[in-house]
């Protein structure tokens, strides 16, 4: 598995960043996430007030710095998991815009914008029940969170995610530590840039 690149997707709550970085320290990866805390620095408050198009704007300029970052790593010989990539700021703005009835929206590709390509794209899937509880642990929730409580929006965009991973684990009912070992075992027998197929574990739940 070297210089692999790891991603994994999945709505909020769904273990994330929790198992991606135990998965990193496991195969000596680095661990980074796709987040805007260093592109909203200059924004703040602003940002609740930006329309959908812009936020997607910055959310790609996030995603770009993101993928060079990567690119570095990478190209040095190291390995990197990835919390949130190309597919979380894809899916939710088309499934945002969708559902406010907004037709014409982005669609970019790997290509298009020059990104670092994943060799392993994971889907992180937890039941509704678990990821309310867990989220009433947050000290706040984003604007992102609040539209997870929209039954048609939240289920749209998990099927989005799903169609586009290699791999499905539920981690509703099995310990970060366990994810972690089944993903490790799962991925092993793959090549870099070879699509491998999904593999679901026990008690899956949409």
């Amino acid at each position: 598995m070297k210089n692999d690149f790891i991603v994994l997707e999945g709505i909020d709550a769904s273990g994330k960043s929790t198992i991606g970085s135990l998965l990193a320290d496991r195969l000596g990866y680095t661990f980074m996430e796709l987040n805007q805390a260093e592109l909203l620095q200059g924004i703040g408050l602003m940002w609740p007030h930006l329309q959908q198009d812009v936020r997607h704007l910055l959310n790609l300029t996030s995603l770009k710095h993101t993928s060079n970052r990567i690119v570095s790593i990478l190209g040095n010989g190291g390995g990197v998991v990835c919390a949130r990539y190309l597919n979380t700021v894809k899916i939710y703005n088309e499934e945002i815009n969708l559902y406010k009835g907004i037709r014409n929206v982005l669609r970019p590709s790997f290509d298009e914008l020059n990104l670092a390509s994943p060799d392993v794209t994971i889907y992180l899937e937890v039941n509704e029940i678990t990821r309310r509880a867990r989220m009433r642990q947050r000290s706040r929730m984003s604007q992102g969170d609040h539209l997870m409580e929209i039954d048609p929006l939240r289920e749209r965009i998990k099927i989005s995610f799903r169609a586009c991973a290699d791999f499905v684990f539920d981690t509703t009912f099995k310990t970060p530590f366990e994810i972690v070992d089944d993903v490790i075992s799962s991925i092993r027998p793959i090549k870099t840039g070879h699509k491998a197929p999904i593999l679901e574990t026990d008690n899956l739940l949409l």
